[in-house]
């Protein structure tokens, strides 16, 4: 387990970015994501702009698709595998 949101999107990286599981801009969208969360939860004086969260909630909802399929992949290897 990891105590921060640091350690799991390094470990994420570690794990599946640098193996080739994912794609290498996956890491700097989960980057830039986790930063403009942090901005959103700590500073309330910058705003986003539309397109940009626009451009988020896309980035976001991909990497969660690319996720839900590797997880797919992999039950059925295990299943195969018997």
């Amino acid at each position: 387990m990891f105590s921060s949101h640091s350690q799991t999107i390094g470990a994420f990286n570690r794990e599946f970015v640098k193996t080739g599981v994912f794609p290498p801009d996956t890491s700097r969208k989960l980057q830039r994501l986790f930063e403009d969360r942090q901005t959103a939860d700590y500073d309330w004086h910058h705003h986003i702009d539309e397109a940009a969260a626009g451009a988020a909630i896309s980035d976001a909802e991909n990497i969660v698709s690319r996720c839900r399929q590797q997880v797919a992949n992999w039950q059925r290897e295990h299943r195969a595998r018997g």
